[in-house]
């Protein structure tokens, strides 16, 4: 048999080792994900031909990942295996309404699952396994979320041309107004004084939505709860509209009419209608319900996705800013040898989260330790490795002398990381007694010294590559004197390679031209100048990479 590459997909660390050991005993390629992002992340990565996917987990549960994954045609083939820890009817119904081919019961004792997984292999073996096998290619959270959108737009747009009702449903977004609309709709063509949704198959216990068209008594809602057969004893009711008091008469339910909510083959619940009043819901009503009830379960099934897709997009946000609020808190917030030096920065990130670091910090009294970086990637992974070289750079750091070792110090901690990320980073000690710049560079664009009264610039040269790339690097520290007129400018790439809307690059050489004719500025305005320059040349074009500029010139 050969190897089959099978991704796993569990938030419990002890299942992910067991069912890595028990595969990898079966011959079979591991692949591991903590989360359904990460998941969809890995199926697009690394291509498995086997899933073993969860059904609570954070940020997305198993049942929305199995349903994005059979929507899309680039992996609707692998098969898709749900492990649950407990066997639950509901569970199954949900499962298989969003696509899973098999419903396996966390059971290692057993032996049960080893063997039911086994079966599974060996029939992908029979079917040719990996014989057509795709590309690869990456995926962002924000990919997800847009598939997550363009799948619930297609199915909301396929229910509203079916009747008025989908008609109606579209231009909902959110489940209880979509739930009121279709009450709505079904009291234009049917007289009933209280009506019921019950949503089953979902984590967490069976909802019950109540809609009374008309004041009611609790009696009748008690009695629409019997009729509905909720599975459990226990379900969360909401009222919908309508009043439901002790004041109104007391009532009996003297008709009702129920009828399940299938969606893709599998019952999410039941809608039902009653009334206390004899002689209504005629069978002409309770076969209008019948049709109707066809097109409102898809409709609801598509407002729930919707409003779990509005629920993970808040979620989303709320990430992304509080990992943008601690990429700011690791910037430095006030000069810290303001007497002795002035310093112009800024960072502008092309979005919510950057790449771009820089950090300047007294080495004594009289020196400043100064450093400007790139991160590849973005997010959280971006803001976590930026934070390790923070925090190593102010606990390794104690002299001039040391900056290779320091920077090589840096370039095994990026290296140790094991996660494909590697960064430019300069690091430099500056004398301000001295006047003079000791400093490594690895990989990062050449800073500029400048000449205020000689109209000159230069590059500081020498440079090494980028932290992570090779795990024995070997650095070899520069020394540069510092006119009293001279400046120093950091940057990185996002400021030479800005584009405008024909995709030419700002460059080197305009940059150039900015610094030359402004170098006799105090640095916030050449610092404004550049950036105006920039945003001039791109015009319409939207920022394409992370801006960071620092300027140091000694008092």
């Amino acid at each position: 048999m050969s190897a089959k590459r099978v991704l796993i997909v569990d938030d419990s660390l002890v299942i992910l080792e067991m069912l890595s050991f028990l595969l990898t005993d079966l011959g079979c390629e591991v692949v591991t994900a903590r989360d359904g992002i990460e998941a969809i992340e890995k199926v697009y990565q690394e291509n498995p031909d086997l899933i073993l996917l969860d059904v609570l987990m954070p940020k997305m549960n198993g049942y929305h990942v199995c349903r994005l994954l059979k929507d899309d045609e680039e992996t609707s083939h692998i098969p898709i295996v749900m492990l649950t820890a407990q066997d639950q009817l509901s569970d199954r119904y949900w499962g298989f309404m969003t696509g899973a081919d098999e419903y396996l019961i966390k059971d290692f004792e057993q032996g049960d699952l080893i063997e039911r997984i086994e079966e599974i292999l060996k029939r992908l073996e029979l079917t040719g396994g990996r014989a057509s096998r795709r590309k690869s290619r990456p995926v962002t959270h924000m990919d997800i979320l847009s598939q997550l959108n363009n799948l619930l737009d297609r199915k909301l747009y396929q229910s509203t041309i079916v009747n008025e009702i989908n008609q109606l449903a579209a231009s909902i977004q959110n489940f209880e107004e979509t739930l009121r609309s279709v009450f709505r709709l079904l009291g234009q063509m049917i007289e009933f004084q209280v009506g019921a949704i019950s949503i089953i198959g979902t984590p967490g216990p069976p909802k019950v939505y109540i809609y009374a068209a008309e004041a009611v008594h609790p009696s009748l809602v008690n009695q629409v709860y019997q009729l509905l057969d909720i599975p459990g004893t226990k379900w969360t009711s909401f009222q919908l509209c309508g009043e439901v008091t002790g004041n109104s008469p007391l009532q009996t339910l003297s008709s009702s009419c129920k009828v399940p909510l299938i969606s893709k083959g599998a019952q999410i619940g039941s809608i039902l209608l009653g009334d206390s009043r004899v002689g209504k819901l005629s069978f002409q009503d309770q076969n209008i319900l019948r049709i109707c009830a066809k097109e409102a379960a898809v409709v609801v099934d598509n407002a729930r996705l919707y409003d779990y897709n509005a629920q993970l997009y808040t979620e989303l946000e709320n990430e992304i800013l509080q990992i943008s609020n601690i990429q700011k808190s690791l910037l430095p917030q006030a000069n810290p040898l303001e007497s002795l030096v002035e310093i112009q920065s800024i960072m502008i990130p092309a979005r919510e989260v950057g790449g771009d670091y820089y950090d300047y910090f007294p080495l004594s009294d009289h020196e400043l330790v100064l450093v400007i970086g790139d991160v590849t990637g973005k997010g959280a992974p971006a803001s976590l490795l930026m934070a390790m070289i923070k925090t190593a750079l102010q606990i390794k750091m104690r002299r001039a002398s040391e900056v290779c070792e320091v920077i090589s110090f840096l370039n095994q901690l990026v290296q140790n990381r094991r996660s494909g990320q590697y960064m430019t980073l300069f690091l430099g000690v500056f004398d301000l007694q001295e006047r003079s710049l000791t400093y490594v560079n690895a990989g990062h664009n050449f800073p500029y010294l400048i000449s205020s009264s000689t109209q000159n610039l230069q590059f500081l040269e020498f440079s090494f590559l980028p932290l992570g790339l090779e795990k024995s690097n070997r650095y070899v520290a520069s020394k540069q004197r510092i006119s009293s007129d001279d400046f120093l400018f950091f940057y990185t790439d996002g400021i030479v390679e800005a584009m405008d809307e024909d995709r030419r690059l700002f460059s080197y050489e305009r940059l150039e031209e900015v610094l030359l004719k402004s170098c006799q500025l105090p640095l916030e305005q050449i610092k404004n100048q550049v950036l105006e320059s920039v945003q001039a040349f791109c015009g319409n074009a939207s920022q394409g990479d992370d801006m960071t500029l620092v300027l140091v010139r000694c008092k």
